[in-house]
């Protein structure tokens, strides 16, 4: 099937107009269980991990987990963001071509951070890290950007079936062998990366195979194609760096500047808190399709849906918030062991920060369209600085407490500011629309 053909069925299957809506609400849920599965399953784990970590343990397990991440962002300078921004602009039959070259760029990053690893070797032993487990993590990392890819390419075709069931190849094996590995061969934290390697591995070869059988990818190096990506991505690297200094830079500062244990009660606190970004993350893969859509179409209606949307998106996450840490609250003993009890301190900060940064999310959206992504990145530039300032200052005062106060502030810098620069930027009523939108 082409991808001329997919795109058709899609539309046949969920319809245009009023049927938007629907779409919307039903691939949310379905969005919602790939996600929970996807990138919840540190937050699924926990009651496993915590039986067999100690929280010293764990707080290696959770700097293990920042290389991971900070990775998986630069390999490819974030090729998620190109597709779905661009994904309605490129000619169909020239996203092979695009796709090919994300490889290239993938694969050339991973062999640079290999070639100098060894630089680095007394930092990443400091935290646990051999040289052999760090290549493990290079490998994780070209996984995962291949993964999201694939689900990327699900998610613009607005195939959110498809997307579930292949998160549930990927998660079902992966839990059982982490479980193996964990309490039968007492791999310790290092279980996760070992399971994640080998189930990955095999997602990704598949993802690979089936973008080749679909002509999703297109070979052959032409200069013009990397260009495009690269002006695309470039002004993103702020952006990308930021990100991962909002979202994993406070456990190194943590492991500095505390000790193992309050890293390990930060980093539980962490995987519990930004479940409440499931919930986000799936709203907007739901969302996004039909977003740049609409802001294609350039329709003065479609405006007016979506300024709705936001504000009702806003109360929302709001509602959300509160409901979250309430339950949270109530389940903490059950999900975790004794020792980690004291993790529940930093949670309502984390989640009200995450809460801040799904909102942000949907306005950054704007930006990406207009191709304001330097604006953006130097905006999410500040917020970084803002976050490494405060945790420099705060941890020293209020330790694990000290992070979370400094993951909010950044947060609601981030939103408040990027709002603003919206509101300048894209023409359309976001205070007036109630007599508008009737």
């Amino acid at each position: 099937m082409d991808r001329y053909s997919l795109k058709e069925s899609t539309f046949k299957r969920g319809g245009r107009g009023n049927n938007h809506k629907m779409n919307i609400m039903r691939d949310t849920v379905l969005y919602l269980i790939s996600t929970g599965l996807n990138k919840g399953l540190p937050f699924l784990l926990l009651p496993l991990l915590t039986r067999y970590l100690t929280v010293d343990d764990f707080g290696y397990f959770g700097v293990a987990m920042v290389f991971v991440s900070v990775m998986t962002l630069f390999f490819g300078f974030n090729p998620s963001l190109f597709i779905i921004a661009n994904f309605n602009r490129i000619e169909k039959g020239s996203l092979g071509k695009y796709i090919y070259h994300i490889f290239i760029l993938v694969l050339f990053c991973a062999f640079i951070i290999s070639v100098l690893s060894p630089l680095f070797s007394n930092i990443f032993s400091k935290y646990g890290i051999t040289m052999v487990m760090f290549f493990i993590i290079v490998l994780i990392a070209i996984t995962r950007v291949i993964m999201s890819i694939g689900l990327v390419m699900l998610q613009m075709e607005k195939r959110a079936w498809d997307y579930l069931n292949l998160s549930i190849v990927f998660f079902s094996p992966l839990f059982v062998l982490i479980f193996i590995c964990i309490a039968y061969y007492s791999l310790g934290w290092t279980s996760v990366l070992v399971s994640e390697l080998i189930v990955g591995g095999l997602l990704a070869a598949f993802i690979v195979y089936w973008l080749q059988k679909n002509k999703y990818i297109a070979y052959g190096l032409q200069k013009e194609v990397f260009k495009k990506i690269l002006g695309f991505s470039l002004p993103l690297i702020p952006h990308v760096m930021a990100f991962w200094v909002i979202n994993f830079i406070d456990r190194l500062f943590l492991a500095e500047m505390t000790d193992m244990r309050t890293v390990g009660l930060y980093s539980t606190a962490y995987m519990l808190g930004i479940g409440i970004s499931l919930i986000h993350e799936a709203i907007h893969r739901a969302w996004q399709p039909y977003f740049f859509e609409y802001l294609a179409e350039g329709c003065a209606q479609r405006k007016k849906q979506m300024v709705k949307l936001t504000w009702l998106y806003y109360c929302g996450s709001i509602a959300a918030f509160f409901i979250y840490v309430n339950l949270i609250k109530l389940l903490l003993p059950i999900i975790v062991e004794k020792e980690y009890l004291l993790s529940m301190d930093y949670i309502p900060l984390i989640v009200f920060g995450y809460t801040l940064f799904g909102m942000y999310r949907v306005i950054a959206g704007y930006l990406y369209y207009l191709d304001k992504t330097a604006l953006l990145a130097s905006i999410s530039a500040g917020a970084a600085l803002l976050n490494i300032i405060l945790n420099y200052y705060l941890i020293p005062i209020n330790g694990g407490m000290g992070a979370a106060q400094a993951t909010f502030i950044s947060f609601c810098f981030l939103f408040i500011t990027v709002k603003i620069v919206v509101l300048r930027y894209y023409d359309v009523k976001w205070f007036w629309f109630q007599s508008d939108l009737r």
